[in-house]
């Protein structure tokens, strides 16, 4: 049997390397809105035991123009402790034809620093190649396995505007006996469906023939607009801390004892920083202070190192240094009001141009950001703190209109973020022109904002002066302004 079963296994491998992806096989209605048509994608997804899990990736894409260069360049994330092999790169050209092979000694292994990260562990392996000729097809296979249980990804059938599917697969195999968690998330909007077979402790979800979402003015992301299938062990490992995690109360309890318990640890310039500060008044006066001493001496920079990324630096680290990332410097911020007395909780959120929440009914691992919460008798107090410019008790629109996973001693407690009403959303403008002889004008104007007009208007703050008289031309260029100032 186990011998019919290997030649079985390579018949079938050697007849899908030697299939070739014609651009003219591609129906129109894929093509229309599409820099990318994904052609053919499969992950196999094999769970060993609580510490071991392996994924054998194949992806097959096809790209139409220079716009989706950097989708096709193959790269594969990895973390200290993760093996990877089996890799293998094709590249065809538009009638399907093979160009150029290339293996894993082709790869160059970077840091996956992106712009704003100081430092990190996560590494990258990249394959730098440049298309001479559009469209043109890249095949993709590697394989993965890695210690972390905790995250396992979602099934979705893309994440960006302006890419197709053709199919796309997700086989999953349990043989760890853990409770494996599964819950598909129909699209709202009937836009593609997912097709499910399951086979003892094996499950096979499948995707077919999803048009591109065009990128176009107030579209919403399409993580809003498509499917997904999401998983969660019962039990996990993250980098050799073992938990529980079928409740958000369980789950809760594993993150404040395990991540942030070990790191909220005060010192005396911490406490002197508080002394120093003769804070009075109320409980909002006085976190009002706390924050904007904080964001007056602090900056942020990317930090994903302490245990798989998920771990805040230490206060008295982002004290002395003055930077941090929204963990540590959240952690930071928390430890402050710790010192005033005043209790906040550190609130795990989804990060992300259209509302993203966390499913009250399935606990997983998740969430891209951190901010805090302060409960208070007039209401909660947000604090975004990884920005030196926006006001206190504030959420950007990336952060509002959504659930947050708030770590309490106790247990994680899900609560909402504000919501901005259109009439809280406002733009001001009172302008004083006159109307010189030479029919030209001169003015000056006055400009407000609130809610998320704030949000949008925000990022003026810290550019020079320069910059934001030529931002500010740029936006009234229909009027052609030979000087603007903004004030």
């Amino acid at each position: 049997m186990m011998k019919i079963l290997c030649l079985g296994a390579f018949s079938l491998a050697s007849m899908y390397y030697s299939q070739s992806y014609p651009v003219s096989e591609i129906s129109e209605n894929l093509k229309k809105n599409a820099s990318v048509v994904i052609r053919n994608e499969s992950t196999v997804v094999e769970i060993n035991k609580i510490d071991e899990i392996v994924y054998r990736n194949l992806s097959v894409v096809t790209i139409l123009n220079k716009d989706a260069i950097s989708y096709s360049i193959p790269k594969i994330y990895y973390e200290k402790g993760d093996l990877v092999s089996n890799i293998k790169v094709t590249i065809f050209d538009d009638k399907g034809a093979k160009i150029k092979s290339y293996s894993k000694s082709d790869f160059s292994d970077v840091a996956a620093n992106s712009q704003g990260t100081f430092y990190s562990d996560s590494r990258a392996m990249v394959l730098p190649y440049t298309p001479t000729s559009f469209p043109y097809t890249v095949e993709f296979s590697y394989d993965q396995k890695d210690q972390n249980t905790i995250f396992i990804p979602d099934f979705t059938p893309f994440n960006s505007f302006n890419i197709s599917l053709e199919k796309s697969s997700f086989t999953i195999i349990n043989k760890s006996g853990i409770n494996l968690r599964s819950k598909v998330y129909d699209s709202p909007f009937k836009y593609a469906t997912a097709e499910v077979q399951e086979n003892g402790n094996e499950k096979v979800y499948t995707y077919k023939n999803i048009p591109a979402i065009d990128n176009a003015e107030l579209v919403p992301n399409p993580q809003k607009i498509l499917p997904k299938v999401s998983f969660s062990l019962d039990q996990f490992n993250l980098v050799g801390k073992k938990g529980n995690i079928t409740s958000w109360k369980e789950f809760g309890l594993w993150y404040q004892n395990n991540l942030l318990t070990p790191v909220s640890v005060s010192t005396p310039q911490i406490k002197s920083e508080i002394a120093a500060l003769n804070l009075s008044g109320t409980t909002e006066d006085k976190v009002k202070k706390i924050y904007q001493y904080m964001q007056s001496k602090t900056r942020y920079i990317f930090v994903a190192l302490g245990i798989g990324g998920w771990q805040p630096m230490m206060p008295d680290e982002v004290q002395k240094k003055g930077y941090g990332d929204c963990k540590g410097l959240s952690n930071y911020m928390k430890t402050l009001l710790d010192e005033a007395g005043i209790p906040s909780y550190y609130a795990i959120i989804n990060s992300n141009s259209s509302p993203i929440s966390f499913d009250v009914d399935f606990p997983k691992m998740a969430g891209n950001h951190v901010i805090l919460v302060i409960p208070t008798e007039k209401g909660n107090i947000w604090l975004e703190n990884t920005s030196q410019d926006i006001a206190f008790n504030h959420l950007g629109y990336s952060t509002t209109d959504r659930n947050v996973l708030a770590v309490k001693p106790t247990g994680i407690d899900i609560m909402e973020t504000p919501s901005y009403t259109s009439q809280q959303s406002k733009e001001k403008q009172t302008l004083n022109i006159q109307i010189n002889p030479d029919k030209t004008i001169s003015g000056k104007g006055k400009f407000s904002y609130t809610g998320n007009q704030y949000d949008f208007n925000l990022h003026y703050v810290s550019l020079s002066q320069k910059d934001k008289n030529e931002a500010m031309k740029s936006r009234f260029s229909s009027l052609n302004f030979e000087n603007v100032e903004m004030n």
